[in-house]
């Protein structure tokens, strides 16, 4: 995958781990990778999951890699 990699954590039980602590489930994704947006709920609505992909379109964007990739293009 190239750059930048983004992660959406969906979902209480991948946020949280669920409401028990068992051995058969990590308590939270943030643990193993990093996360960039947690989206709550359970399941989460298609609504909110388009305007979190908005929002990460947008800090995409924004970011120094996405700038530097476009300046290099341009020369």
């Amino acid at each position: 995958m190239s750059e930048p990699k983004c992660v959406i954590s969906m979902g209480s039980c991948a946020n949280t781990g669920g409401m028990f602590n068992t051995y058969a489930m990590v308590q939270g994704v943030d643990r193993i990778i990093p996360v960039h947006i947690y989206l709550s709920g359970c399941a989460p609505r298609p609504e909110k999951l388009q305007y979190v992909v908005m929002v990460l379109q947008q800090r995409i964007r924004s970011s120094k890699i996405t700038q530097n990739a476009v300046k290099k293009r341009l020369i």
